[in-house]
């Protein structure tokens, strides 16, 4: 009997739609429609329209036949890091470069290629890559290249690994910053070249920045990207109002090609009530600034992610970015101005203090 009375349903609601003209109709194939498949959909503007038979028998501007192919809705990225993987297109890229031969050449090749940079600037490597898991040092990039400064970020955009070079116009010497635990030191106290997410920050402030419209077309690049492997919606983490400019550029040029949710980056200083001018400012169907971003703590594979237990061969487990009352505290004032709060936690230390206080602050 149910299965009569829905099939009734979709030959009157068939009919229903016989009469109007969508802009787009896919059928004849395998539609995903989130909760099932279907045969077909409809679309007019931005909205879905109807499903299966209704949606096959109407008219359209265009129709596409499927011929049995699959179609789905477009995929949402809660954490692709935009301003931080784009800007690619314009470094040297060693993702999936794991070996330290390898690493060398590239490196090398990609000095010769552009000897007019001041700075070679990359990213993509990882640490599983380095030999019995040893840390990556400067003397490996010192070997290929001395007499400029390289600086590579880790393929999570945190962690950042320097040559001799770059340590010395930085200013990072064993003296110096022997306080700072972020910048990594071998059994001398020298800095080795490596640089914990939070030291990273005074690397890049010496590496030479795009210009604002390298920028932009680094992220019309990445949003192409995207949209070829079926993502259409994002919701990338901006640490400052110059970085969400580049997103409001691109909405008022209609060269955003992404519905995009932005979530700033805050710690238990920041005066969310300075964020209210933001938040209010060009929101569109295809843009807003939704959220807080809470950085809890680094990477597991880094050992700077916050754990329960100690990592193996160290005295310590990693910590947690904010104190319990300051977390819970920011997440209170947060949701009570409408802000959704998104956080990332790493280790099981800093998971549980998330979910800890997020249960405190009652949201």
């Amino acid at each position: 009997m149910a299965t009569t009375k829905l099939r009734l349903l979709a030959f009157y609601l068939a009919l229903s739609m016989m009469g109007q003209e969508a802009d787009l109709v896919l059928r004849g194939g395998v539609v995903w429609t989130g909760d099932g498949r279907t045969t077909a959909v409809a679309i007019s503007g931005n909205k879905i329209v109807a499903v299966g038979p209704a949606a096959s028998q109407m008219k359209a501007k265009r129709v596409v036949e499927l011929k049995g192919r699959f179609a789905m809705p477009g995929l949402n990225d809660a954490d692709l890091r935009f301003l931080t993987g784009a800007p690619g297109l314009y470094y040297l890229n060693l993702t999936g470069i794991c070996s330290v031969p390898e690493m060398q050449k590239a490196i090398r090749d990609y000095a010769t290629l552009h000897p007019e940079r001041a700075w070679i600037s990359g990213f993509g490597w990882e640490y599983k890559c380095f030999p019995n898991f040893q840390l990556p040092t400067r003397e490996i990039i010192d070997e290929v290249v001395w007499d400029r400064p390289v600086y590579l970020t880790g393929y999570e955009g945190l962690a950042g690994w320097a040559n001799t070079k770059a340590l010395q116009l930085a200013s990072v010497s064993s003296s110096k910053e022997a306080a700072n635990e972020h910048i990594i030191k071998d059994e001398r106290g020298r800095p080795t070249g490596l640089f914990r997410e939070g030291a990273s920050g005074m690397m890049w402030q010496k590496v030479p920045e795009l210009s604002r419209e390298e920028k932009l077309r680094a992220l019309v690049e990445g949003m192409k990207k995207a949209t070829s492997m079926g993502i259409t919606s994002i919701q990338p983490t901006v640490r400052n109002k110059e970085e969400l400019e580049l997103f409001v550029t691109l909405l008022e040029q209609r060269r955003l090609l992404l519905r995009t949710s932005i979530a700033i980056d805050v710690d238990a200083k920041t005066d969310l009530t300075k964020l209210e001018a933001l938040r209010k400012k060009s929101q569109s169907p295809m843009f807003a600034v939704r959220g807080i971003s809470l950085d809890m703590d680094g990477k597991i594979d880094g050992k700077s992610a916050a754990m329960l237990a100690p990592y193996e061969g160290e005295a310590h487990g990693g910590a947690v970015n904010f104190k319990d009352k300051d977390l819970e505290w920011v997440m209170k004032r947060a949701d009570a101005a409408g802000w959704q709060v998104r956080a990332h936690a790493g280790g099981d230390k800093a998971v549980r203090v998330t979910l800890d206080q997020n249960d405190a602050a009652k949201l």
